[in-house]
């Protein structure tokens, strides 16, 4: 079994980058680099980070990047910062919650159903048979959806005769997965090696 590859973080020397426009002084850029594995060169990552607030993301689970202005980081330093903001902070920076989840948006609109049903009385009228055997299609119908396409097929049809407005809210949309697996697998072993380095000053 090949052994997994270690974590390690490189701090550049300072870079300079002139700015020349109306003859402002050179301001110095510090720049880190943190890279690593789960193993074997599996979900691999290199993420570089800047003390102006730039954050760059180059991984075997995809690329992201963003910047803080110094407004937005505080007081902290950039590395500091990171450490400290949470994973549903960074990963609504960074990526958008447009991933449509099937299963979630299934199982919310079960349970719609099953509360629309719940809600005709007994003895039933007329006007809710049709309401109990719009549901009792809605629910078979459901079964067969498997995607995106059909889901929303199924909500302007099936699922628009029932009598339920929370069935219109039951379309559940996330992160991409694999932005999901990036701060559970990844994320914590990157948090550590920042840590390593604001622990040995180099910030």
């Amino acid at each position: 079994m090949t052994a997994p590859i270690p974590d390690h973080a490189m701090m550049s020397g300072d870079r300079a980058r002139s700015l020349l426009n109306n003859n402002r002084p050179a301001l110095a850029v510090k720049t880190w680099s943190f890279v690593g594995s789960l193993g074997a060169g599996f979900g691999w990552w290199k993420v570089f980070v800047d003390s102006q607030g730039a954050l760059s993301i180059v991984s075997d689970y995809g690329n992201w990047g963003m910047h803080w202005s110094r407004g937005g980081i505080g007081s902290d330093t950039v590395l500091q910062f990171l450490v400290r903001a949470g994973d549903d902070y960074l990963m609504g920076k960074l990526a958008r919650r447009d991933w449509f989840d099937l299963d979630r948006s299934k199982r919310l609109a079960r349970e719609a159903l099953i509360e629309a049903r719940k809600e005709l009385r007994r003895p039933i009228s007329s006007k809710e048979i049709e309401s109990a055997d719009a549901i009792r299609s809605a629910w078979d119908a459901l079964e067969d959806v498997g995607n995106e396409h059909e889901w929303n097929a199924w909500l302007m049809h099936q699922g628009g005769e029932v009598d339920s407005y929370e069935i219109w809210g039951c379309t559940v949309r996330e992160f991409d997965p694999q932005v999901r697996a990036f701060f559970e697998n990844a994320w914590p072993r990157i948090v550590e090696q920042m840590k390593a380095t604001i622990d040995r000053g180099e910030v």
